[in-house]
């Protein structure tokens, strides 16, 4: 099952709309009212909402907390910045913003462009796949945690 987390509960408004918009999507939970620790991954899109997450002290910690305990974390376009510089993963590489190439690294997983729409439209392959961001992205969830951060003293590094 999915969820959608937010800042807050119910309707998020996209950006630049108002409160009559068909552009809105509702968030299930917030921050605080679930913790990552209660979900198997965690996947951050792109879009101008990653502005507002680097904002948050309570966004950064919810990933943070996640990426502690080992959990796998998917980001797509300009979120990629947002785990690089503001989340501040130690030993984690990225890939390029602009890339269309999935690269995984320590479970986290990252691609510059990703196109929910074909990934909605294809078949959902579970294998080990650096062009295929959902395949390898549910690879690594498949794999339950990704203790390799664990071993290699990643989980210590960080405050969550």
């Amino acid at each position: 099952m999915a969820f959608i987390i937010g800042p807050h509960r119910g309707e998020i408004l996209a950006s630049g709309h108002d409160h009559d918009s068909e552009k809105k999507v509702k968030a299930d939970h917030h921050f605080e009212g679930q913790r990552s620790t209660l979900f198997d991954a965690l996947y951050i899109p792109s879009g101008d909402h990653v502005n507002q997450l680097a904002k948050s002290g309570r966004a950064v910690q919810y990933v943070r907390e996640a990426f502690g305990h080992c959990k796998a974390i998917g980001a797509a376009g300009v979120a990629i910045g947002f785990l690089r510089d503001i989340v501040d993963l130690p030993g984690v590489e990225f890939q390029h913003e602009d890339s269309s190439h999935v690269k995984t690294s320590y479970g986290v997983v990252t691609t510059g462009k990703f196109d929910v729409k074909s990934a909605a439209t294809g078949p959902l392959r579970i294998e080990h796949d650096s062009r295929d961001f959902m395949a390898e992205f549910s690879y690594v969830i498949s794999r339950h945690r990704c203790y390799e951060r664990e071993l290699d003293g990643l989980t210590s590094r960080v405050a969550y």
